[in-house]
């Protein structure tokens, strides 16, 4: 219950301060039963004028948030995910997700980091994973 809750007080304190994209909102509400699961781990950083935000729950459901800091918006983007061996293939709900996002990603147990893997690995995104629950 307290991880729920943590994940609740993450998901709306990332986006009080912060309006959806159009593409997002639509997303957020038809996904809402889909996410409706323990979370399993979750991870986040700031770079520049990025936040992410990345929980894996344990139905093999994900939920990503990216607040735009300087336009005060925020990208929500959810899905499923298959799990082989260290790299996420992420299934984005209807195929929207974030321009900072990619489907592909790579989870470094050891460093406790998750990799985004773009084709120009100069644009992979590093996140800290902030816990393993």
């Amino acid at each position: 219950m307290r991880k729920l809750l943590f994940f609740a007080v993450l998901i709306s304190s990332c986006t009080a301060r912060y309006t959806p994209t159009e593409g997002s909102i639509a997303i957020k509400k038809e996904t809402k039963r889909l996410l409706d699961s323990k979370v399993n781990r979750m991870a986040g950083v700031t770079t520049g004028n990025l936040t992410y935000y990345f929980i894996l729950n344990e139905n093999n459901t994900f939920a990503a948030v990216v607040n735009m800091n300087d336009s005060k918006k925020y990208d929500f983007c959810a899905g499923t995910f298959e799990y082989n061996a260290d790299t996420l293939n992420l299934n984005y709900y209807k195929n929207y997700k974030s321009k900072y996002l990619t489907d592909r990603v790579l989870v470094n147990n050891f460093d406790k980091e998750m990799t985004f893997l773009d084709a120009d690995s100069t644009k992979n995104t590093r996140i800290k994973i902030l816990n393993e629950l």
